[in-house]
């Protein structure tokens, strides 16, 4: 069993009332394997961007099937914690300090070469789906953009990418939800979203409203590489 400690999840208060974040975990893969038209994870390759712990404990303590696991993580502590806790060769984890104009405005932009720092710390590996749950919906254009492009950069293809994201119809392309703190709840259009994705090698495949089956997501996006 994984245990983490308390401090560690990330979740909002309102996603932490629902259950175990196992349990809540192991229902996000679940409806994630749902959309791509899959079972399960058996023998695939995931690359999970800001994964937290949450993904980890689902597979770890629920006994879910996956060929390999890999997180990509901003906080430190979260890394070593996994690194320390999670004995098993199918897992893997990174730290790499992405800038985020809300929760880390002093790291680096992905396009200052650190995307392709990490793209040699993953050796350059392809995997069969990429996700992020609660990423995009804390991303700037360019970031977003960067972030798209790097994960088109390492899926097979065949493969998938999975995401969560803020979406409005209409103008502007780009909005912040919380305008006193940029990066906490953005925003993008329906359309821009689309045109960011197919700029960067992706075609989206279906696009969900939210809280499908009172799951805790927005808006989603099932996306195959160009």
């Amino acid at each position: 069993m994984l245990i983490v400690p308390q401090d560690m999840n990330r979740n909002a208060k309102s996603v932490q009332d629902m259950g175990d974040p196992a349990d809540i975990g192991a229902m996000l893969i679940s409806y994630m394997c749902e959309r791509i038209g899959i079972d399960d994870l058996d023998g695939l390759d995931i690359l999970d961007l800001g994964c937290g712990t949450r993904f980890s404990e689902a597979i770890l303590n629920r006994d879910l099937p996956v060929g390999s696991y890999t997180g990509i993580e901003v906080k430190q502590n979260i890394v070593d914690f996994l690194h320390d806790n999670v004995d098993d060769s199918r897992f893997a984890y990174f730290q790499f300090d992405i800038k985020n104009l809300c929760y880390n405005p002093k790291g680096i932009a992905l396009s200052e070469g650190l995307g392709d720092e990490i793209s040699a710390a993953l050796d350059h590996k392809r995997f069969d789906i990429a996700c992020m749950f609660s990423v995009i919906t804390h991303q700037q254009p360019d970031e977003a953009h960067a972030i798209f492009r790097l994960l088109a950069r390492h899926i097979r293809p065949g493969g998938h990418l999975f995401f969560s994201a803020f979406i409005h119809e209409g103008e502007p392309d780009h909005k912040e939800l919380k305008p006193q703190r940029p990066g906490m709840q953005s925003s993008f259009s329906a359309v821009h979203m689309a045109q960011m994705l197919a700029d960067t090698g992706w075609s989206v495949v279906s696009r969900a409203d939210p809280a499908p089956e009172g799951l805790p997501i927005m808006w989603s996006y099932l996306c195959a590489p160009v």
